[in-house]
Order: structure tokens, then C-alpha cells, then sequence
């Protein structure tokens, strides 16, 4: 009977997986099943086997990477039923809370951008003041009050200076600087005065024009 220092180390466990089938009759086949060795290994050596085959197996999972998955952790979170008539003013009041982003306050104020709000504020208050013209001509005249361009003339010529300068310098205004910005805006379509310089230069002519037609059509 063979010593058992002619058998491999019971540590060297990928030699007793991965060993290819021996032809010499002399020496022990380790890849064959356990049965088959039965004759060569006493029960002992059995369990010794078994149990270096689950040590191996332990160490290669103890060596894989380990998942480096991170759990963020939960917060329990309460219902509470509310009636429909209380939820508008509990959305309110939510509203009132809320962060509100900053507009034109982070801004350095801008002649270009004055002007643009400028434009847009005189094109609304002019055409405010012909549609309200027009609608209130519609609906008065079936009752006999007189709307008439001559009657309004007439109407206009019976009022004091002062009153007339109030009435006449926003609407010139308007009227004045609406004119030029958008002669101005004409010539950008051209692909005129596009520049930075451009820009402000037509932008200050804009200004300068805007008070001498004012105060032309004051005078008037």
C-alpha cells in the first residue's frame, strides 16, 4: 500500500480539480470520482477532501469584488385626508413659501433694454387709446352723443393750457419715441448699426429725437 506522502497536498486543491487523467498505472487518477478511490484513501481522508473542497470554494467567493451598492435610507411618510374644499388654501399657502427667482434686480440696468420695455409699453398705451376711441364711438352713438373728430376738436379747444399739457405730453411721448425707435428698428433691418457701438448710438439718437418731437408737438 502506497505512503500517503505519495498523494498530493490536501491544500492543493485546483492540482485534484484540474489534474488531466494520468496512464501510468503506478500512480493515482485524482480527477476520478471519489468512489473509484476508494481502495488508495482511507474515510478520513475522504472527509479531508471534502472539506478542502468547501474551504477553496469559500475563499474564491471571499475574494470576488464586493457590491458597492449604497442604500439610501427611508423616511416613513404619514397620509392625512383633508376635505376638497380646504385644498385650494392649503395650495396657497404653500405658494406664499415657495423661493422666487430673481429677475431685473441681478441685472445691470441697460440702455438696450430700457428701450426694448420702452418700445413695447408705448405700442400697447397707443393702440390702448384708439381701440377704447373706437369702441366707445360704436356703442354711444345710437344714443345721440357726438364723437366726431370736429366735435372733439371743439370739445379739446374749450380746456385751459394746463390741462391740455397734461393730456398732450405722455401722448406725445408715446407717440414720439414709438415713431423713432421703430425707424430705428428699420434700419437694423437693413443690417445696419448692428454692432455694440451701433446699438447705442442709434439708441441715444432715438432719446434726443424723442424730446425735440415732445416738445414740438407740445407746442403745437
Amino acid at each position: 500500500m502506497k505512503s500517503y506522502a505519495s498523494y498530493p497536498s490536501l491544500f492543493d486543491s485546483s492540482r485534484f480539480f484540474l489534474s488531466a487523467p494520468s496512464t501510468s498505472t503506478s500512480k493515482l487518477h485524482y480527477n476520478q470520482p471519489l468512489q473509484s478511490q476508494t481502495g488508495y484513501r482511507s474515510r478520513s481522508n475522504i472527509s479531508a477532501m471534502l472539506s478542502t473542497r468547501v474551504l477553496s470554494r469559500s475563499l474564491l467567493r471571499s475574494a470576488r469584488p464586493k457590491s458597492t451598492t449604497f442604500f439610501t435610507p427611508r423616511r416613513m411618510l404619514t397620509t392625512e385626508s383633508i376635505p376638497a374644499s380646504s385644498a385650494d388654501s392649503i395650495l396657497a399657502a404653500q405658494r406664499l413659501v415657495r423661493p422666487v427667482s430673481p429677475h431685473l434686480t441681478i441685472y445691470q440696468p441697460q440702455l438696450t433694454w430700457y428701450l426694448s420695455m420702452t418700445t413695447r409699453i408705448t405700442g400697447v398705451a397707443l393702440s390702448g387709446v384708439f381701440y377704447l376711441y373706437a369702441i366707445g364711438y360704436v356703442l354711444v352713438s345710437p344714443f345721440g352723443v357726438d364723437m366726431s373728430v370736429a366735435n372733439a376738436s371743439k370739445k379739446w379747444g374749450e380746456f385751459n393750457g394746463a390741462v391740455k399739457a397734461a393730456v398732450k405730453a405722455p401722448l406725445a411721448a408715446c407717440f414720439s419715441f414709438h415713431f423713432w425707435n421703430g425707424i430705428r428698428h428699420l434700419v437694423w433691418d437693413t443690417g445696419r448699426e448692428l454692432t455694440v457701438r451701433g446699438v447705442y448710438r442709434t439708441g441715444y439718437g432715438v432719446l434726443g429725437l424723442t424730446a425735440l418731437s415732445t416738445l414740438g408737438l407740445l407746442v403745437v
